[in-house]
């Protein structure tokens, strides 16, 4: 899949709301004690960005846990243009 492919898949989850623009502020989850909102991991499970399962050996995969709970497991390569995506400029909606 290209950078291009996956951008566009990651820009539509965004405007569905199904992946965060944000990473997680760790410092408004009093519940959870060493919260971390990134960290590395995330093998075995599908890439939230391509769909694409993250294999156990690869190199670079991150987890972004978000405060309630949900964990969006990223390719190492899909996580930075999911970094890059969530900087653009929103379009605005139709009114």
């Amino acid at each position: 899949m290209t950078d291009d492919e996956i951008r566009r898949k990651v820009a539509e989850k965004f405007r569905r709301h199904e992946l965060p623009r944000a990473i997680p502020d760790p410092l408004h989850d009093d519940e959870v004690e060493e919260y971390e909102p990134v960290t590395s991991g995330g093998s075995g499970e599908p890439c939230c960005a391509c769909e694409q399962m993250i294999g156990v050996a690869e190199k670079g995969r991150m987890l972004l846990h978000s405060s309630d709970r949900r964990r969006f497991p990223f390719h190492g390569r899909c996580f930075k243009l999911w970094l890059e995506e969530r900087k653009r400029p929103q379009p605005r909606a139709a009114q």
